[in-house]
Order: C-alpha cells, then sequence, then structure tokens
C-alpha cells in the first residue's frame, strides 16, 4: 500500500487564492464567446500576449538573483499544475495581469454615474489575495509580486489611453465596450 501524501489546508488555500489569473482567463473566454463581444476579446487577446511578451523575460533573468524563484516553488504556472519550474519568476505574470486589469476599473469608473465603490473593494481584495497567495506558495519573492504589479499597472494605463483612443475611431468597438461595462454595472450591487 502507498503512502499518499496530503497537501495541508492553508496551503490549498494559498493556491486558490493564486489561482486568479485562470479565473479571469476563462471568465473573459466565457463572456467573449457567449456574447460575441469584441472588446471582451481584446481583454481576453491582452490576457494572451502578457503570457508571451513575459516568457523572455523571464527565461532571461531566471539565472539571476532577482528572477530565481524561492526554494521549493513548485507547481507555479498559470494553472498551478505545472510540476517543477522551467522559467524565471521575475516578474510575478499573476500581479501582471492584476496590475493590467486597473484599464477595466478605470473604463468602469468612466462609464457608470455609479457612486458605488464596490469594484475597487474588489479590485484590492484580488491584488491582496493573490499576492498572498502567490507569495505563500513559494511561487515570488515579494519583489517579483510587487514588479509584476508595478509592470501591469504601468501597461494597464497605457493600455487605457490607447483604448480610449481606439474607441473614439471604431463605433462598433464603441457599442462592444459599452455594452461590456453595462453588463458589469448589472452584476455590482
Amino acid at each position: 500500500m502507498s503512502k499518499e501524501k496530503y497537501t495541508p489546508l492553508g496551503e490549498q488555500l494559498f493556491y486558490i487564492f493564486s489561482s486568479s489569473e485562470l479565473i479571469i482567463f476563462y471568465i473573459t473566454l466565457f463572456y467573449t464567446v457567449y456574447n460575441i463581444n469584441l472588446y471582451a476579446l481584446i481583454i481576453f487577446i491582452l490576457i494572451i500576449l502578457k503570457t508571451v511578451m513575459l516568457k523572455p523575460l523571464k527565461y532571461y533573468t531566471q539565472n539571476k538573483s532577482l528572477g530565481k524563484r524561492p526554494n521549493k516553488a513548485f507547481n507555479c504556472t498559470m494553472m498551478n499544475c505545472g510540476g517543477k519550474n522551467t522559467s524565471g519568476g521575475f516578474p510575478s505574470g499573476h500581479m501582471v495581469l492584476i496590475g493590467l486589469l486597473i484599464f477595466i476599473i478605470l473604463n468602469y469608473k468612466d462609464r457608470t454615474d455609479s457612486k458605488n465603490n464596490t469594484i475597487y473593494f474588489i479590485y484590492i481584495i484580488l491584488i491582496l489575495t493573490t499576492g498572498i497567495g502567490r507569495y505563500f506558495t513559494r511561487c515570488h519573492t515579494i519583489i517579483q509580486i510587487l514588479s509584476g504589479l508595478f509592470i501591469g499597472f504601468i501597461s494597464g494605463i497605457i493600455v487605457y489611453y490607447a483604448d480610449n483612443l481606439i474607441e473614439n475611431h471604431i463605433h462598433k468597438y464603441k457599442e462592444h465596450k459599452n455594452k461590456f461595462y453595462n453588463d458589469i454595472n448589472r452584476i455590482l450591487p
């Protein structure tokens, strides 16, 4: 009879917290397909591009002190099930995505007259739980987590301004964007 190794409950919770990128990926994919929404498709493409664009940076820094993952880092892929790590940890891709989502928050506040700050609360909870999850699952150092969030914020602000520029020139894009934010507004209390 073989002995099975069980993951402690606390570590399982941190893996769940750490799974925000996967959840965002599938929610965006579902919304894109279900509503055939161009704006959601752009967000979905940004998620994929983020991963592709970080690969060279992670590869280049994997043997440098900033890019080395913490000791015993394991299952640190997007789906937290990749086994031994084959890339560096600088920056945290999960945190880059969370930071990048600032453009959704900024656009949401631009599009609604809501005085409700629920979206900010959700966003802060997402930042905290993902960062804590990535740290306690030993996938990233604090520097890698904060660097990822900073890179994501900068990227998100750039995307926000580019997005608004595109919106002013493509009418169909504006329709899809308005529908996307109206749907979010219906979901939030």
